[in-house]
Formats: C-alpha cells, sequence, structure tokens
C-alpha cells in the first residue's frame, strides 16, 4: 500500500463537500464514517442509494466504518441516534449495513471491523464480524482503541492476513506518553509477523477548544501535529497516520449556532493557526473571520500552485469575489478539510 495519511470523515454535508471536489493523490485513503443513513431527515434515500453517491465521487480507495464511540445522548442529532443506537445493541449489525455495499465499489471499499470501545469488550466479537465480511471483501481493517483489553490482540492473531489493515485510534491521548510506547512494539509485531499495514489515528484538535478561546493569528499550542513528521519514525513505525482533517471531532450533538472561526493548517510551520469572529454572530465570518485570515501572512504565503488545486482555496478565493455566501459554517469547514487534505498530499 502506498496511502499514508487517513483523513477521518463523516457522511455529513460539509465532510460529503470535500471528497466530491477535492482531488488526491494514492498518498490519501478516506476513513468515512457513516453515521447516519439519510443525508438529511426528510430524505427519501435509502441507506445503499446515499452511501453510493457518495462513494461514486471518490477515485482512491478508502475505508467506511460505522462507528461505535460516539456516546449517544438525549442531546444527540436524532438522525445518528436512529441510525447508530439499533447497532449499539447488537454491534453484529454493523455487519449487514456493510456487506449492502460489497458491490458498490469492489476492491476499492475497505470495511473497517471495530467495537464500542465505552463497554467491556465482548469476546469473539471481532472474530465472528470477520466471518461475515471476509466472503465479501478481500482486505479488511480493524479499528482498535488504546488501552485496549489483551483478548483483542488474541483474536487478531487469528485472522489478520497481508492484505488487512490495523487501525490504532489514540483518541487525543498524547502519542508519545509511556502507556502508549508500551504499545506500539505490540502493534508492530502483529505488522511483523503478518505483513499487514498499520496505521495511527488520533484527534490533533482538543475537542474542548471553544471557538471563543481562540486566539486571532496565534498558533493553538494545545494542538498536536508532530505524528505528521514521526508517524513512520524508529519510535512508532507506522505505515500511515491519520487525524480528523483539520478539525475539531464533533460529538453530534444539537446545539444552538456555533461561534464563527476558522482554523488554518500552516504546512511551512506545521501549526495550527486560529482566527474567530463574534460569539454566536454567524455574520462575523464576513465581517471578521474572512479579512482577519486573508489579511494574514499565512494567507499570502499559500504557494499559488497549492491555492489553484485546492478546492478550499478556490472557495474563499470565490468568498472574496462574492461567488459564494461567506456567513455559512459548514462552507467554512469544507474549505478547512480541503485546504488540510492538500497539505498533506504536498508534505508527505
Amino acid at each position: 500500500m502506498t496511502f499514508k495519511y487517513v483523513p477521518i470523515l463523516r457522511n455529513l454535508t460539509a465532510e460529503r463537500e470535500a471528497l466530491k471536489y477535492q482531488k488526491t493523490s494514492a498518498k490519501i485513503m478516506p476513513l468515512i464514517e457513516l453515521v447516519s443513513d439519510k443525508p438529511r431527515e426528510n430524505s427519501k434515500l435509502d441507506f445503499k442509494t446515499f452511501s453510493k453517491q457518495l462513494f461514486n465521487d471518490i477515485s482512491t480507495p478508502f475505508f467506511v466504518d460505522i462507528p461505535m464511540y460516539i456516546k449517544l445522548s438525549k442531546r444527540t442529532k436524532s438522525s445518528v441516534t436512529e441510525f447508530l443506537d439499533p447497532i449499539y445493541q447488537n454491534q453484529i449489525k454493523r455487519c449487514n449495513y456493510l456487506n449492502l455495499l460489497s458491490n458498490i465499489c469492489p476492491g476499492r471499499l475497505v470495511p473497517v471491523i471495530s467495537y464500542n470501545p465505552n463497554i467491556p469488550y465482548t469476546k469473539k466479537l471481532i472474530v465472528d464480524q470477520v466471518k461475515l465480511l471476509r466472503a465479501n471483501y478481500k482486505k479488511l481493517a480493524f479499528r482498535i482503541f488504546a488501552p485496549y483489553n489483551n483478548s483483542i490482540i488474541d483474536e487478531l492473531k487469528t485472522v489478520l492476513k497481508p492484505q488487512d489493515i490495523i487501525l490504532l485510534d489514540i483518541f487525543q491521548q498524547k502519542h508519545n506518553s509511556t502507556s502508549l510506547l508500551r504499545i506500539y512494539p505490540e502493534i508492530n509485531t502483529l505488522k511483523n509477523t503478518f505483513g499487514c499495514t498499520t496505521v495511527i489515528l488520533h484527534s490533533a484538535l482538543p475537542d474542548k477548544l471553544p471557538n471563543t478561546k481562540l486566539q486571532d493569528n496565534k498558533i493553538i499550542q494545545d494542538a498536536s501535529t508532530n505524528l505528521i513528521t514521526s508517524y513512520n519514525s524508529q519510535k512508532y513505525k507506522f505505515d500511515a497516520f491519520g487525524d480528523f482533517a483539520g478539525i475539531k471531532v464533533s460529538n453530534l450533538e444539537n446545539i444552538p449556532v456555533s461561534s464563527p472561526a476558522y482554523i488554518h493548517y500552516c504546512a511551512l510551520s506545521n501549526n495550527y493557526i486560529g482566527f474567530k469572529g463574534l460569539y454566536r454572530k454567524v455574520r462575523s465570518f464576513e465581517t471578521m473571520v474572512l479579512p482577519k485570515y486573508t489579511f494574514s501572512s499565512y494567507w499570502s504565503s499559500i504557494p499559488k500552485k497549492h491555492k489553484n488545486s485546492c478546492y478550499g482555496c478556490t472557495l474563499i478565493e470565490r468568498m472574496l469575489s462574492g461567488k459564494v455566501k461567506i456567513n455559512y459554517a459548514p462552507r467554512w469547514k469544507t474549505l478547512t478539510i480541503c485546504h488540510y487534505i492538500k497539505s498533506m498530499d504536498e508534505v508527505l
């Protein structure tokens, strides 16, 4: 496998837009999290048709996961709860959905086997999923969460094939923590024994970082960017790394209007830079966020070659020329993702 970066994207409006319009090389292999079975609350599309429309926009191989790490609550969006809750009640159901997709993009779609890390692991859950999926998919991915139960590694040893991929998800833990440094050799041993590919996933931006706390034109000190340059070092020895493509991971709750902000990834310094508007004032995307960013050295220092092939930068240019609506939060999310993915495509 030649991929080096795995952007974790959900099948939501902004992410779907990014997948559709941002072209990538073979270095990028998206991980698409299916968190709903329809694009909108009132949509008549069924799960398979909705997924097919999304996948047809992707030209490279990609992973598909039905995530079970998301903590559902009364505040969770109803479309998410309606789709995920029955799967949480019977985790093996996720395979029924994944098998429905097996003939859509044969050879390119890699299903993800996983489990709910928020409850005790059910023994043989990984083995049982392999039995249901291996007949339809030659290549499987296994998403495991650190810290993990030893029985998970024992089960992996019985089912791994050379073409498979291990996705080690460390969430927001520091990748160089002592507890994780003890885990990496175990994952590397699996790679050496079975010839599989290994990927480390994490959330680079703290999910509890409020937009109102960003400092304009300043580096976000709590962000983690070191894996971009060290994932394959002798210390870690992973084949690729992944994150949420420049955005904070959402818990998918119904929330009031969010406060406008933009988090820019600067490839030159390998840092995240913040720009903010006013608390819950959507129009401040136009009056504050856009001018602050486009008059900054970070915007002017982006090479023309990048801007010409980055859908996110194209959206900024179109905002400046009045061709697209500025005060629309999902559009800012889309351009954030596109710029970040394009940057990874260039630096890796």
